[in-house]
Formats: structure tokens, sequence, C-alpha cells
């Protein structure tokens, strides 16, 4: 695990005011704050973190905030102090109890069927469909007149 003082990592630290595009080839330790674009191989946001602009990253770890679209090419981790205001798209999600979410959750943008599922402000997920959160689909009825005994 590389440290924020690593070669390529970065440490906003809390009570930080950051303005501007914060793009490396590392992770991006947020516990202050960042108005701007957020490009970074891992995101992590503590408590007291928030950003105000969009996230691009393959793996982030949430307690904080974060205003605007977020795309996580593997794997997100929103914990229960979380707080997202804005689109959502990942391959791997785990959401904990206590999290919110404001916006649209999107599964791979590689996939080309959409998995979309509204979230309401209360973090309640709406599967569009079944297969929107990764279930199953419904079971398939036998055509009429096949009578089973």
């Amino acid at each position: 695990m590389a440290e924020s003082s690593s070669p390529g990592c970065v440490s906003i630290g809390d009570g930080v005011k950051l303005s501007g595009r914060l793009d490396l080839p590392g992770i991006a330790y947020i516990d202050g704050e960042v108005e701007g674009e957020v490009l970074a191989n891992e995101v992590r946001i503590g408590v007291t973190g928030r950003i105000k602009g969009s996230v691009t990253t393959a793996h982030a770890d949430i307690h904080g905030e974060i205003e605007r679209d977020v795309t996580v090419t593997d794997t997100l981790i929103l914990r229960s102090t979380a707080k997202v205001r804005g689109s959502i798209v990942y391959e791997i999600i785990e959401i904990e109890q206590g999290a919110t979410i404001e916006g649209e959750l999107k599964r791979g943008e590689a996939d080309k069927r959409s998995k979309s599922a509204r979230v309401n402000p209360i973090g309640v997920v709406s599967p569009a469909t079944p297969a929107a959160i990764g279930g199953l689909p419904p079971p398939e009825t036998p055509p009429a007149g096949d009578a089973a005994s």
C-alpha cells in the first residue's frame, strides 16, 4: 500500500482547501476540501474530506462527500458516513448502511446493456429491473398449453 509521501501520491489535510485539477498516477488522500476534477489511480476520502467536482479513478474508498459525478473503473466503497450527490458509474460497489446517494447508479460503461437504478434522496435503491442491481431475471413461464403433471 502506498503512503501519501510516495511518488505520485498526494494528501490534502483537514482544513486545507484546494481549487483546480488533481491528476496523479497514485493515491489521492482527501481529508480537506477540493474544488475541481480529481483523476487518480485511487481516491480515499476521509470523514472530513469533500470534493466539489468530478472524480475518475480505478478504486475509491469514500467516508466523506462528493458533489458531482463519480466514475470508478474497478471497486467503489461507500462507507456509512459517505454522501454522494451525482451520477455514479462503477464496476464493483459496496455500500455500507448509512451512506447516502442522490443520483443515478450505473454499472460499467463497457457493458452496453444499461444496468442503471435510480436512488431517491434517502438512499433507497429502486431498481429499474431486477438485473439493474445484479439480480436474477424473472423465472420463465411455460408456453400456454404445456400442462405439467
